[in-house]
C-alpha cells in the first residue's frame, strides 16, 4: 500500500496545483454520495475477495498456498481499486473545494490536504479490515510453522492489532512524513509573492518546497522508528555479532531496532541516507525464529542495500523520472505552439499532463521494477558474503572460493562467491518466505520471488562467469542511470537559461507567461 499512498499524496498535489478538470457533480448531496458510495462498494469488493480466498484455503491440501496467491492479487487489485475511487472522486466531486471552505480548518497549513485524502485512507482501511479473515488464516497456519520451527507459539494478531499493524505500518507510515510537505505546499501557494519580495527569485517557493521535501525525506527513518512502535536491540551476544558485521563490512548507523509485531512478521528493513539517522531494523518474528547465522544473513542483506548506496540511486531514479515527464510535457507543448498546422488537434494543458502522467507510470512501471529486483540480487550477493565462513574447514559446500582462496584471479576484482554463505542465506530467504505467509514462487513489482533469487545466487556460487556478468551488469545499470540523470539536468538548465534570456528579451509587460515546466512530486529498502 505505500506505492499507492504515494501515488494517491501525489495526485492530491497534483490537483491543488493545477486542476485539469472541473466536477462533474456541484451539488453537495452527489458528493456525498460518491465519498460514501465507494466505501461501500470497497467494502463489498474486499468482503467477497476474503471469503473467496478463505474457501480456496479449506477446499484441499493445497488450498493454503492456492489461498495466499489469490489473496496477495486480491490485494494488489484492491489497493488499485482505492486509488481509482479516490481519482474518481476529485474528478466527480467539489471534496476539494468543500475542505478548502472550511475556514478554522483551512488556516491551518497542511490540515487541507491531509482531510482531503480522508476518503482514501478509510477507504483504504476498509479495504485492510475486510481483508482480516483471511490474513487470519494465513496466520495460524503460519504460527504453526513457527511453532515447529522454534517451540514457541507466537500469538496470532486479533482484528484491533491487526488493523493497528497494518494501518500504521501502511498509511501512516507515507501520509505523516508527507504532511509536513502538504504544510509547505500551502505556505509556499498562500504566500507566494510575500517569499518573491523577500527572495526575488521567480523559482523561490518552488525552493522552498523542495527543501522541505528534501528534509522530510532525510528525517523520516526518525519519525518512521516511532510510527513502526521500535525500541533498541538490548545488549547481548547477538547485538555485538551484528556490530561487528557492522564494523567488518563499513557499515554506520544510529542504531538497531527490533520491530514489534507480536512475532506475527518476519522482515528487516533499512531507512535512512546519513548515518546520524540510519536505522536498521529488525522484527522481533525473525529474531525468535531464525538462527543467529540466518540473522546475520538478513542483516547483511540490509547492509547491502546501504554499501551499493541503494536508497541513493533510487532517488536519483525519481529525479530523473521528473525531468523526463516534463521534458515530455514541455516538448509536446512547444511543438504544438510553434507548429500548430502540422498537427491535426489541439492538446489541452490537461491532455499535455495527461502525457506526462502517462511516461511517469511507463518509467515507474518497467524501469523501476527492474532495477529494483536486480539491486535486491545485489543485496543479496552481499548478504551471502557477510556469512562466508573465514575457514575453508567450516564451508560444507563444494566452493569456488575456499580451495583457492590464496590464488590471485586473473585481474578480475570479483570475488568468487562462497557456496556456504549462498547456503546460508538462501536458508534464511526461505524461512522468510515460509514464516510470512509468501509462496516461494511468488514475485512482485519490486522483487523477484525467493526462490528465483535462491537458484541465481546458487547459480553465481557455482559459475564465477555468470557472477562477473551479473555486477558488470550492475554497473551498467548504475552507470546508465547516473548518465541519463546528468544528461537531463543539463538539458533542463540549458533550457531554463534559454527561456529566461528569452524572456528578458522581450519588452516589459509583453513577456509570455505561459508555464514551462510541470512539476510531479515524488519514493527505505526492505528484504
Amino acid at each position: 500500500m505505500y506505492l499507492h499512498a504515494i501515488i494517491a499524496y501525489c495526485m492530491l498535489i497534483w490537483w491543488l496545483q493545477d486542476r485539469p478538470v472541473e466536477p462533474w457533480l456541484t451539488n453537495s448531496t452527489g458528493m456525498w454520495a460518491v465519498v460514501l458510495g465507494q466505501m461501500v462498494v470497497i467494502a463489498v469488493l474486499a468482503t467477497i475477495a476474503s471469503r473467496s480466498a478463505v474457501r480456496v484455503f479449506d477446499s484441499s491440501p493445497d488450498g493454503p498456498h492456492d489461498a495466499q496467491h489469490l489473496h496477495h492479487r486480491n490485494n494488489l487489485i484492491l489497493r488499485t481499486l482505492v486509488l481509482l475511487t479516490f481519482a474518481a472522486n476529485l474528478a466527480l466531486t467539489p471534496w476539494v473545494d468543500w475542505v478548502n471552505q472550511l475556514k478554522p480548518i483551512s488556516k491551518i497549513p497542511g490540515l487541507p490536504g491531509v482531510i482531503m485524502l480522508v476518503p482514501f485512507l478509510l477507504t483504504a482501511t476498509i479495504a485492510i479490515a475486510c481483508s482480516f479473515p483471511i490474513d487470519r488464516k494465513i496466520r495460524f497456519r503460519v504460527a504453526g510453522t513457527q511453532a515447529w520451527r522454534t517451540g514457541s507459539t507466537p500469538q496470532v494478531w486479533n482484528f484491533k492489532t491487526y488493523l493497528s499493524f497494518n494501518v500504521r505500518h501502511q498509511l501512516l507510515a507515507v501520509i505523516a512524513p508527507t504532511t509536513f510537505i502538504l504544510a509547505a505546499f500551502d505556505v509556499t501557494t498562500t504566500h507566494e509573492q510575500a517569499i518573491l519580495q523577500v527572495i526575488p527569485i521567480q523559482w523561490a517557493p518552488d525552493a522552498i518546497l523542495g527543501l522541505t521535501a528534501a528534509g522530510v525525506f532525510i528525517l523520516a527513518p526518525w519519525m518512521l522508528r516511532h510510527i513502526w512502535t521500535t525500541h533498541s536491540m538490548p545488549d547481548g551476544p547477538l547485538r555485538q555479532q551484528l556490530q561487528k558485521s557492522c564494523e567488518r563490512i563499513g557499515l554506520k548507523c544510529r542504531d538497531i531496532l527490533v520491530w514489534r509485531s507480536g512475532g506475527m512478521i518476519v522482515n528487516a528493513a533499512v531507512m535512512g541516507i546519513l548515518a546520524p539517522i540510519r536505522y536498521v531494523m529488525l522484527s522481533d518474528g525473525l529474531l525468535s525464529a531464525l538462527s543467529s547465522r540466518q540473522i546475520e544473513a538478513v542483516f547483511g542483506h540490509e547492509a547491502g542495500h546501504v554499501r551499493h548506496r541503494h536508497i541513493q540511486h533510487f532517488l536519483v531514479f525519481a529525479m530523473t523520472s521528473m525531468l523526463v515527464s516534463g521534458a515530455a510535457m514541455e516538448g509536446v507543448y512547444q511543438w504544438q505552439r510553434n507548429y500548430p498546422d502540422v498537427l491535426p488537434f489541439n492538446f489541452t494543458m490537461t491532455s499535455i499532463q495527461g502525457i506526462g502522467l502517462v511516461v511517469i507510470v511507463l518509467i515507474w512501471g518497467i524501469g523501476f521494477g527492474f532495477v529494483s529486483r536486480r539491486f535486491e540480487r545485489q543485496a543479496d550477493l552481499f548478504g551471502a558474503r557477510c556469512v562466508t565462513p573465514n575457514d575453508e574447514r567450516e564451508c560444507d559446500q563444494p566452493c569456488g572460493l575456499h580451495p583457492r582462496a590464496e590464488i590471485e584471479i586473473d585481474n578480475d576484482k570479483t570475488t568468487p562467491l562462497c557456496a556456504s554463505g549462498a547456503k546460508t542465506f538462501g536458508s534464511a530467504l526461505e524461512a522468510v518466505a515460509v514464516l510470512n505467509g509468501i509462496p516461494v514462487e511468488e514475485r512482485s513489482w519490486r522483487h523477484s520471488s525467493i526462490a528465483s533469487r535462491i537458484r541465481h545466487l546458487n547459480t553465481l556460487a557455482a559459475d564465477r562467469n555468470q557472477l562477473v556478468r551479473f555486477e558488470n551488469v550492475i554497473r551498467r545499470i548504475k552507470r546508465t542511470q547516473l548518465a541519463i540523470a546528468v544528461a537531463a539536468v543539463i538539458i533542463s538548465c540549458a533550457y531554463g537559461l534559454y527561456v529566461y534570456a528569452e524572456r528578458q528579451t522581450q519588452p516589459s509587460g509583453v513577456r509570455r507567461t505561459e508555464t514551462v515546466l510541470i512539476h510531479h512530486p515524488a519514493p527505505s529498502a526492505n528484504i
